[in-house]
């Protein structure tokens, strides 16, 4: 019979010791910190609690799959061909003036 403290529950969940204790008083489980000892009922009841809240939550975060909003085709769209983009020669690079020993 192994007694464990209020925040060894939290490390095993994953959440903090407050919403532990939060959950516990919500279950009428007298605690008073962190540091409050649970009995072996306690550990049972508290983790079978977890488990459904964790499972709630999954659910709600989980929203439902959306269908996508469908396009009708009609005879325009399916005549019409698509456009072309003419590919633009590479411009050259501009010209560069020089000096010339005359012109200084």
């Amino acid at each position: 019979m192994s007694k464990l403290r209020v925040h060894d529950m939290a490390g095993e969940f994953g959440i903090s010791a407050d919403e532990v204790i939060a959950l516990l008083r919500q279950m009428d489980v007298p605690v008073r910190s962190h540091l409050s000892l649970l009995t072996d009922d306690q550990v049972s009841r508290i983790r079978a609690r977890w488990e459904r809240e964790k499972r709630v939550r999954a659910e709600k975060a989980q929203p439902a799959p959306a269908a996508a909003p469908r396009r009708r085709r009609t005879a325009a769209t399916e005549a019409a061909p698509a456009p072309e983009v003419e590919a633009a020669a590479p411009a050259a690079p501009p010209a560069v003036r020089r000096r010339r020993a005359a012109d200084v």
